[in-house]
C-alpha cells in the first residue's frame, strides 16, 4: 500500500502542487473579500506615481504618455511633466517649440488640442516630434483666439 502511494505521488507531484497552490491562493481571496469592508479599496488608496507604464503591458495598450506640456496665450508653460519648457519665447518661424531634454524612442506619436475653443469651432494643430525630442506646435492654431494648447507625446 505505502509504495503504491509514493509511486502515486511521484507520478503526480506536479499536478498535486498545482492544486495546493491553487487552493491557497483561494483560500487568500476569500479572506480579502470577507475581511475587507466594501468599497475600501479604490482609486484613493493608490499612491500618486505608484501605477507607471513599465507596470502596465504595453500589448495591451495602444500607448502611454511619455510627456506633456500645457502652453497659455502667451507662450508661457503652466504645467507640463518633468523638464518640459517652451524653447523659443516669442514664438520663431510660425511654430512654438517645446522640449523635455531627452529624447523619445522611435515611434512616438503626438496629439495636441487647442485650449478653450468651443468643440466645433476647434482648429486641428499641426504639430511635429523632431529627432532630439522637441515639438513645434503652429501657433496661429494654438494662439490667443483660441486659448493656448496641450501637447502630449505618445509612446
Amino acid at each position: 500500500m505505502i509504495p503504491n502511494t509514493i509511486d502515486y505521488l511521484r507520478r503526480n507531484a506536479i499536478a498535486l502542487t498545482a492544486l495546493g497552490c491553487s487552493l491557497l491562493a483561494l483560500a487568500g481571496g476569500t479572506y480579502a473579500a470577507v475581511s475587507l469592508p466594501a468599497g475600501s479599496v479604490g482609486t484613493r488608496q493608490l499612491r500618486n506615481g505608484s501605477v507607471t507604464p513599465s507596470k502596465l503591458d504595453r500589448r495591451l495598450l495602444g500607448g502611454s504618455i511619455r510627456a506633456w506640456a500645457n502652453v497659455n496665450t502667451s507662450y508661457q508653460l503652466i504645467g507640463g511633466s518633468p523638464g518640459a519648457r517652451v524653447i523659443n519665447h516669442p514664438p520663431q518661424n510660425g511654430g512654438v517649440l517645446i522640449g523635455w531634454g531627452r529624447r523619445f524612442p522611435r515611434g512616438c506619436g503626438i496629439a495636441a488640442t487647442p485650449g478653450l475653443a468651443p468643440a466645433p469651432a476647434r482648429p486641428s494643430l499641426i504639430a511635429d516630434l523632431d529627432a532630439f525630442g522637441r515639438v513645434t506646435v503652429d501657433n496661429e492654431a494654438g494662439g490667443a483666439p483660441y486659448g493656448g494648447f496641450t501637447v502630449a507625446v505618445i509612446c
